[in-house]
């Protein structure tokens, strides 16, 4: 069997909200875009897209923490979507949906656990309260 190259084509933010909102005259031609997709040629999309999307869901368009899992979830899903690291984002998509930390923040910790980081140090306290990082006070104290 021949191997075939795969073209990947990097997405924007924009496009993806554009995509899921459906909200203005830039949303067909999103659609119509990510509509044609195919397994040879994929759409990329990196984790600070990611990120802004839930961002951009929660801000601009006052979605819930539900409904934005619901839509991340579904962007997770579609086959012809390849991710920087999908493992990461549905790692920071599970505790988005069990806890109340920032996506952002979960993102950052994942990253760094995959990078073998026995901690990620921060002075958000919401960060290191529910999102599995650690205060840079305490562990500074920890390891002196």
């Amino acid at each position: 069997m021949g191997r075939y190259m795969v073209n990947k084509i990097g997405i924007d933010t924009n496009v993806l909200i554009r995509y899921i909102t459906q909200d203005d005259d830039q949303s067909k031609i999103a659609s119509d875009f990510l509509e044609s997709l195919t397994t040879q040629n994929q759409g990329f999309i990196n984790h600070v897209v990611m990120v802004e999307v839930v961002w951009v869901l929660s801000r601009a368009y006052k979605k819930s923490r539900a409904q934005i899992a619901m839509i991340l979830d579904e962007i997770l899903s579609i086959p012809v979507f390849e991710f920087e690291n999908r493992q990461v984002l549905l790692q920071a998509l599970h505790l988005y949906k069990t806890t109340k930390a920032d996506y952002s923040d979960l993102v950052i910790c994942q990253i760094n656990k995959t990078f073998s980081c026995n901690n990620t140090v921060t002075f958000d306290k919401t960060a290191y309260e529910k999102a599995g990082m650690t205060s840079i006070i305490e562990f500074q104290q920890l390891n002196k």
